[in-house]
């Protein structure tokens, strides 16, 4: 495992390693709802499971760069469909959990809980 693995990736060098600029990196981590692994200074430091998954959403066609055969065209197809098919359920689970927390605090400051 290099150093860098080992102490974790910056949102700028998930950034540069995969092409983009660090807003849209950031605006990936906060909708997958990725936590860093730690924190130096100001710095967010993320793990290697972090940095693959925000790739998987930022490329999920990378995969089937390398087309053999048919059958391996199809799993590759299979595993992006699958893939998004998790995005989608990830950003639908963080949009309902948006609303019960709006909902929650609509009902708290209405006083429905007492």
């Amino acid at each position: 495992m290099s150093e860098q693995e080992k102490q974790g990736w910056t949102m700028k060098q998930i950034a540069d390693d995969l092409g983009v600029n660090k807003m849209r990196i950031y605006r990936t981590i906060s909708r997958l709802n990725l936590k860093e692994a730690y924190k130096k200074g100001q710095t967010l430091y993320f793990d290697q499971a972090a940095k693959d998954a925000v790739e998987n959403a930022i490329r999920p066609n990378t995969s089937q760069s390398v087309r053999t055969n048919p059958q391996s065209r199809q799993t590759k197809t299979t595993d992006t469909s699958a893939n998004q098919l998790l995005v989608s359920l990830n950003d639908r689970v963080k949009a309902q959990q948006t609303q019960i927390e709006t909902l929650t605090g609509y009902l708290t400051s209405h006083n429905v809980f007492n």
